[in-house]
């Protein structure tokens, strides 16, 4: 195998917006064929990388592994992560904080070059290392970098059907002339459609979105915002009967949900539309099948008395695996629900896990020696079998060639392939009217749904809904809870400041706003459930760094906003605990 210089390209940026201001260093490690370890060489290199000072930056650091096009898709997305987890524990090794750190993997879906030859493959087999540092102004920027992009434009052609393919996995199928003006006339104009995704708790506080539907609270399966315009700024509408499919991807399906609208985001309106439990694939005729009216054949009989019986194998225990404790006891960051309760049972899970090893350990070596001699008689009874099934295989072989040969078998064959022949025909001919048939089906929920690259399993892992709005959308339900559950959350501060006071759920997709007194120094919340795991997370930034308070909701009435510098990209880890583990 040729070895393979590691080189480094180191590319600096600055993006300078609206939004928060933001460098972004890229850093390119190359690898050997089929390989994922560093060599001196690519160690050097990091080494000056990581030599810079950066004591006093906020950032973030994304790994992102890759392959050349050698090998099937599931062997080079395992390597990539390896190359991945490679360099990310190099950087840990070093002194990089994990939890600013993320790492993807690709494989070979995502190539520099193309792989035609040995120069571009080289350049392919690669890990990226970008590191991104932040300063905020202001709130708002803050909150604009959670979602960094999370508004989608499109060109449609009015008079031609078109899927709409958000970043995030959300995907809309537009039938041809969906859009009018104002007055219901045709729009003949190109039209700019805009999709904004906001499908994580992330997302919902970069949009400032809410889920409460007046006083009732709301679980979230995911909101969007359409909105439509033509390329020269003529405000459009849908027109009536030009529904719009709507596929809004989901870790975690649940129930019972139905389809919710805003202007804002921040109060909806439930449309009375449920979303179903299930996306069917519709077809007007099922395939065909075959007829099997055939007559039956004479079957042939032989005695399966004498046919041999192969010996029982001894059963050989295996040996046992001593527990690693590192697969017990993990690190629990600070932000975690319940840590004492955590490590706890991470103690518990370790010692009941040695003590059934040692007690396997002890069956297995008394087991090992009855093994040994039991396996000694068994390969000798498997010799003896093998050669009597030979023999017995041999006899019955012949007594079938015989009964082919006999009169009653030959007539009732010829009888039976005539049979087959005439189903045959009719078979295919019902396959060809199936087939056309189908041609005229394209516009049932399959068709469109195929349309959309939706495959069977993914549609089943979405929300699916036809709407006819341009507007805020949003798949809820409503939260019930009997008054006696409910309790007010009152969060005490020395000062209200240009800040963000949020209650956040853990078990359902909820979120809610909690409202200043300026005069009695305090944020308040009415309505809040007392059975569900929350925390009261605000943030503000401060001198450019941002910070924030986080403290569970543990039934007491002594809650205060005390603030902490943090990091952006620890933001983002402690946000992301409330993207799963939604209740049923």
């Amino acid at each position: 195998m040729k070895k393979l210089i590691y080189t480094l390209v180191v590319t600096l940026c600055f993006s300078f917006t609206i939004q928060a201001k933001t460098t972004t260093e890229k850093t390119t490690v190359l690898f050997n064929t089929a390989k994922h370890q560093l060599t001196k060489k690519a160690i050097t290199e990091l080494e000056e990388f990581l030599k810079k000072d950066r004591s006093n930056l906020d950032y973030e650091i994304i790994i992102e592994g890759h392959t050349d096009s050698r090998g099937n898709l599931k062997y080079n997305k395992n390597l990539s992560l390896n190359r991945a987890e490679e360099v990310k524990q190099y950087l840990i090794e070093n002194g990089i904080d994990e939890k600013i750190i993320s790492i993807h993997y690709k494989g070979e879906l995502d190539p520099e070059r193309p792989n035609v030859n040995d120069e571009n493959m080289t350049v392919n087999r690669r890990v990226e290392i970008t590191l991104k540092t932040y300063r905020f102004d202001n709130i708002e920027e803050l909150e604009a970098a959670l979602n960094p992009n999370k508004k989608n434009s499109f060109i449609v052609k009015p008079g031609e059907e078109t899927v709409i393919k958000g970043r995030k996995g959300v995907r809309i199928l537009l039938q041809a002339n969906t859009f009018v003006y104002e007055d219901g006339t045709t729009v003949k104009e190109d039209v700019k459609f805009e999709l904004t995704e906001s499908l994580k708790c992330k997302d919902f506080i970069s949009s400032g979105l809410l889920t409460k539907s007046e006083d009732a609270l709301l679980e979230s399966g995911g909101m969007i915002k359409v909105d439509a315009t033509t390329v020269s700024g003529i405000p459009v509408k849908m027109k009536e009967g030009k529904d719009m499919l709507i596929a809004i991807p989901s870790d975690n399906r649940q129930n019972n949900m139905e389809v919710f609208i805003s202007d804002l985001g921040d109060d909806w309106s439930t449309t009375n539309k449920p979303i179903t439990k299930q996306v069917k694939f519709v077809r007007s005729v099922p395939f065909p099948v075959m007829q099997n009216n055939n007559i039956a054949m004479p079957t042939f009989v032989y005695n399966n008395k004498d046919k041999p019986k192969a010996p029982n194998p001894p059963n050989m225990s295996r040996i046992p695996f001593e527990p690693k404790e590192e697969s017990f006891i993990r690190p629990i960051p600070w932000y975690k629900f319940g840590k004492e309760k955590r490590r706890a049972r991470q103690d518990a899970a370790y010692a009941k896990a040695i003590e059934r090893y040692h007690k396997r350990l002890e069956r297995y070596e008394r087991n090992q020696v009855s093994y040994k001699r039991k396996s000694i008689a068994y390969n000798k009874a498997l010799e003896e079998y093998y050669v009597a099934l030979d023999d017995w295989q041999d006899k019955r072989a012949l007594a079938k060639e015989g009964f082919k040969r006999s009169p009653e078998y030959k007539s009732a064959a010829k009888k039976h392939n005539a049979i087959y022949q005439s189903n045959l025909a009719l078979y295919k001919q019902e396959v060809k009217l199936w087939r056309a048939q189908r041609k005229e089906d394209e516009t049932n929920k399959g068709i469109e749904m195929d349309k959309m690259g939706m495959t069977n399993e993914k549609a089943l892992n979405s929300y699916v809904f036809a709407f006819n709005e341009l507007s805020w959308i949003n798949v809820d339900r409503f939260y019930h809870m009997a008054e006696k559950d409910k309790q007010v959350i009152v969060m005490k501060t020395d000062d209200i400041k240009d800040e963000r006071v949020l209650i956040l759920f853990k078990n359902i997709g909820s979120m809610l706003k909690m409202y200043p007194d300026k005069k009695a120094k305090e944020y308040r919340q009415e309505g809040f459930p007392k059975r569900e795991e929350a925390v009261i997370f605000a943030y503000k930034v401060e001198n450019g760094k941002p910070m924030i308070c986080y403290r569970e909701i543990d039934g007491s009435d002594n809650y205060h906003l005390d603030y902490m510098e943090t990091t952006f990209a620890e933001i983002k880890g402690i946000l992301s605990q409330f993207d799963g583990n939604r209740k049923g």
